[in-house]
């Protein structure tokens, strides 16, 4: 089952969160910070690409420190040209996968200053400041991964998509309750992928 994002439940539980923030939002602006987000994830990543650094990575992760969502930018080397190669984006839930790669934080001043940058840009939408960094970014992946746990069944891969920009799918693992196990991907479509092949 796949699933557009302006049909799920997502843009008004988004609605919900930012509001129990005391931030006033309309819910068809749910799908904006969507693209915003995943954008801006991309762009800091294809700044900060360099073939002497093969891999590289964006965390968007709770005060404390807790993984919601991160981005990784893996360079494959030609053989006879170690500059020249290609590279391959990918995002991941589990913190483990971004063990000993150099992190850049949503925390950071550069994802900040890339967030507002990327939201004045796609969309004319001034969004300065870190309080709206960190509070769109967190409640925007945090929102993603609970739909998806919830609406995770056994009968069919379930997925969400934001069109032109990623493809989110649950599917569940195992043959008994004892075994279970939700496993989630996030899949990036044409706007994403080309900003890693412009640059």
């Amino acid at each position: 089952m796949e699933i557009n994002l302006n049909d799920t439940a997502i843009p008004i539980n988004y609605l919900q969160l930012l509001n129990t923030k005391n931030i006033d939002w309309d819910k068809k602006d749910t799908q904006v910070v969507y693209d915003i987000v995943f954008t801006t994830m991309v762009n800091v990543l294809v700044s900060n690409k360099t073939p002497e650094i093969p891999l590289k990575c964006v965390k968007i992760a709770t005060l404390e420190g807790e993984l919601l969502l991160g981005a990784i930018l893996k360079f494959t080397p030609k053989d006879d040209e170690p500059t020249q190669g290609t590279w391959e984006l990918e995002f991941s839930t589990n913190e483990k996968d971004f063990d000993k790669i150099t992190n850049i934080l949503s925390t950071d001043l550069q994802f900040q200053s890339a967030f507002s940058l990327t939201a004045m840009n796609d969309y004319s939408v001034s969004l300065e400041g870190p309080h709206w960094t960190e509070v769109l970014c967190e409640s925007a992946c945090r929102v993603l991964l609970n739909w998806l746990d919830e609406n995770a069944t056994k009968k069919e891969e379930v997925s969400v998509i934001l069109p032109n920009v990623f493809k989110a799918t649950v599917t569940v693992e195992g043959d008994s309750k004892e075994n279970f196990r939700k496993v989630i991907s996030i899949i990036p479509l044409e706007k994403l992928t080309h900003i890693i092949k412009a640059e």
